[in-house]
């Protein structure tokens, strides 16, 4: 029961410290970019005080985080509508983009969740390849999946699936399935 009460304080004490934050993030038109500003200054906040840090200021930018969500040093998102459900652990320095995660699931760290695999197009050659939209794509992480460090997730991944470290996934994959390599291929199934 005390434990409970202190963790309330801490965090009212910590929407007080940061309602600047909330307030310009309600008054900026730019949403993604605001996000992206805030984001890496949080991110280099360190230890469990940091942890908390994070994920409070965040909480107010995304669309959605549980308050059991853990978001490591140097981690950064640039999108807003990101889905942050229950357990879900993200480790250091990962970059994270359009994604609902859910719960119990672990991003190692130096993972890149992008927005898709089509962000930027380069078909017209008349125009620098900075210039060209893109076409941006919410990715689904299943829940209780492992998603193993220096990771490139560009597709989705259902549930209970282990990604194998430093795998690029550009193809979607059903659940219950063990993936790895570059691009990611499947070495096996966790169900017979």
């Amino acid at each position: 029961m005390i434990k409970w009460k202190f963790k309330r304080i801490i965090k009212w004490v910590l929407r007080f410290l940061i309602s600047p934050v909330i307030l310009c993030s309600k008054i900026n038109k730019d949403k993604d970019n605001f996000l992206q500003r805030v984001a890496q200054t949080a991110s280099l906040i360190p230890g469990n005080i940091g942890i908390i840090i994070r994920r409070e200021i965040i909480s107010f930018l995304l669309n959605h985080i549980d308050d059991s969500v853990v978001i490591n040093f140097g981690t950064i998102f640039s999108r807003i509508n990101c889905e942050l459900n229950k357990n879900v652990y993200i480790g250091a320095y990962c970059c994270i983009g359009s994604v609902c995660i859910k719960k119990d699931t672990i991003i190692g760290d130096h993972v890149s969740i992008l927005s898709g695999k089509h962000q930027h197009f380069f078909s017209d050659l008349a125009s620098p390849v900075r210039t060209q939209k893109g076409k941006l794509k919410k990715i689904i992480i299943g829940e209780d999946c492992w998603i193993g460090s220096h990771s490139i997730i560009m597709a989705d991944i259902g549930e209970k699936c282990i990604v194998g470290a430093g795998s690029v996934v550009l193809n979607n994959f059903e659940g219950y399935c063990v993936i790895a390599g570059n691009p990611a291929k499947l070495i096996r199934k966790r169900i017979f």
